[in-house]
């Protein structure tokens, strides 16, 4: 018995450019997969989604900034507003940027941005198997 098998290729690949002004984004940062990896190691395993909120270190109030330290970047695990009776674990971690990324730019109000866990875990996979940063930019929910 022999089995074949045959892969389509394109061999002129439609290449898609992005044409993006990163300079209009408040928030942006630059971060090692294998970083972000280990900060999202903190969370419960069937978390679904998780919330990365940036702030500008000197514009929280004094108390709330004397108990983080100033630090800037918070992960939170995402409630979902709707649920009543949510019974899972709920995680807040507050980072300083200057220690967990290679490159950290906010100005402005706190941004959050919410992903989905099992996709942002997948992308972390494939950026780390190709030995490359992560770049996001970001200035709000579904920008």
């Amino acid at each position: 018995m022999r089995k074949a098998y045959w892969i389509t290729c394109n061999v002129e690949p439609n290449i898609q450019h992005l044409s993006l002004d990163r300079r209009r984004f408040p928030s942006n940062f630059l971060v090692r997969p294998r970083d972000l990896n280990r900060l999202l190691a903190n969370f419960q395993s069937s978390l679904q989604e998780i919330t990365i909120i940036a702030t500008e270190p000197n514009s929280l109030p004094s108390d709330v900034a004397s108990e983080i330290g100033g630090k800037a970047v918070e992960l939170r695990s995402y409630i979902d507003p709707t649920k009543d009776n949510d019974l899972s674990l709920h995680t807040q971690l507050w980072i300083d940027p200057m220690e967990e990324f290679l490159q950290y730019t906010h100005t402005g109000d706190p941004v959050d941005v919410t992903f989905g866990v099992k996709e942002l875990k997948a992308f972390l996979s494939f950026c780390e198997g190709c030995e490359v940063d992560i770049h996001l930019y970001f200035e709000k929910a579904g920008e």
